[in-house]
């Protein structure tokens, strides 16, 4: 049996872009059975087709390494929690804005640049200025306490057991590789944001 690309001329472009998103049974069906879901169905499976193809094109393109880096703690292709708590808690809406720029800084290609706090020049400037610069040595030390205080010891000793660069994609992201009742995950990551806050680059 011929396909519906070869039994009707209008049809091979929408054959192919079905096809790219695992719709053309649709359309098979449509030819063989001349039934075609209502708008509503129709717009959701289309909806839910296309969201699935981006996200798997997201998981399997080929990207910088810093980047790669980044997924290890935001696969999914979907508003990052700086997105979803600058909504929920419109008070902190500078931090996340502030949090945000921080982090697109971070897994943006690395350039030789002077910390703006303390002048050395490094590579690696926001994990420098968060993670290592001596202008922020105070605020980081309230932070650990703080975070130690709300995450209880065993989540936070596995913590600081991880690589600094990891150690801050955690943080970017709300600790998302950690075992935490909502209420504790939210105030860890006000603190965080708090803490962001103050970092110049």
């Amino acid at each position: 049996m011929n396909s519906p690309s070869t039994s009707f001329g209008f049809l091979p472009d929408v054959y192919r872009i079905l096809g790219k998103y695992n719709l053309k049974h649709a359309l098979e069906h449509f030819v063989k059975k001349a039934v075609f879901p209502n708008k509503s169905t129709w717009r959701r499976e289309v909806n839910a087709a296309i969201r699935l193809h981006v996200e798997n094109s997201h998981l399997d393109k080929p990207e910088d390494v810093r980047l790669q880096l980044f997924k290890n703690i935001h696969s999914k292709y979907e508003p990052c929690i700086l997105w979803h708590f600058s909504n929920l808690y419109r008070n902190y809406l500078k931090q996340c804005k502030t949090t945000m720029t921080l982090l697109a800084r971070f897994v943006s290609r690395q350039y030789n640049s002077n910390c703006t706090m303390c002048s050395l020049k490094t590579d690696q400037l926001v994990l420098h200025v968060t993670m290592f610069c001596g202008t922020n040595s105070e605020r980081r030390i309230k932070l650990w306490n703080s975070l130690y205080d709300t995450v209880k010891n065993e989540n936070f000793q596995l913590f600081i057991k991880l690589p600094p660069d990891l150690q801050l994609l955690q943080m970017f992201a709300g600790l998302p590789s950690f075992d935490l009742e909502d209420n504790v995950r939210v105030h860890a990551f006000k603190t965080i944001l708090n803490f962001f806050a103050y970092i110049r680059i």
